[in-house]
């Protein structure tokens, strides 16, 4: 009886090695073939919070208001104003230091201009969102953070901007330029905060 069961024993251990390595092997195709296939995201889309938001329009117009450091109104050609809030980065309130320096150093760079506006989204204000394109090629958003006149707003801020972004925000840092002059400068989201606590 006990060597019965040794050769059952025996026959299970050399099933089971010769079936195995084809098991294995089997497992680790299938675990390779069910990945998914990774996508390049083009130059004309940008991440936004927990989806692709693809630029859903791209159109020129001249610069006609500036409300604020992120906060521009741009004429169209058929002399439609609209209120557009710059995407990804976030300057300081008017109530705060460097506020309206950031309004100033928009309306230099751009008021009664000619700029190409990319549509991404509309936020909850009914304003429009969207990258601001000067004739230099550059985004009115680079030219703001490399300055030191805004933040990149992380929370509505992806990629492919949102690398750069960080990048151009601290390089201005390290550089003390603008609102980084100031030790502890409180970015406008909290200022916001604090604001309606009061």
């Amino acid at each position: 009886m006990a060597i019965s069961i040794q050769k059952r024993i025996v026959v299970f251990l050399l099933i089971l090695l010769f079936f195995l390595p084809g098991s294995i092997a089997f497992a680790k195709k299938e675990s390779v073939d069910s990945c998914p296939v990774i996508e390049v995201v083009p130059p004309e889309c940008v991440l936004s919070t927990q989806k692709i938001v693809q630029i859903r329009t791209k159109w020129s117009g001249s610069v006609v208001g500036v409300a604020d450091g992120d906060t521009i109104t741009v004429l169209t050609e058929d002399k439609k104003p609209i209120r557009i809030r710059l995407y990804g980065v976030d300057s300081p309130e008017k109530a705060q230091a460097f506020g309206q320096k950031a309004k100033q150093f928009v309306s230099d760079t751009c008021y009664m201009k000619e700029v190409t506006v990319l549509e991404t989204d509309t936020d909850r204000y009914g304003r429009t969102v969207a990258l601001i394109q000067l004739k230099s090629g550059h985004l009115l958003q680079e030219e703001l953070l490399q300055n030191g006149f805004a933040w990149v707003y992380i929370a509505y801020c992806r990629q492919p901007y949102l690398n750069s972004f960080l990048a151009l925000e601290e390089k201005a840092r390290s550089a003390k330029k603008g609102l980084w002059i100031d030790k502890n400068p409180v970015p406008p989201w909290d200022f916001r905060k604090n604001e309606r606590k009061k």
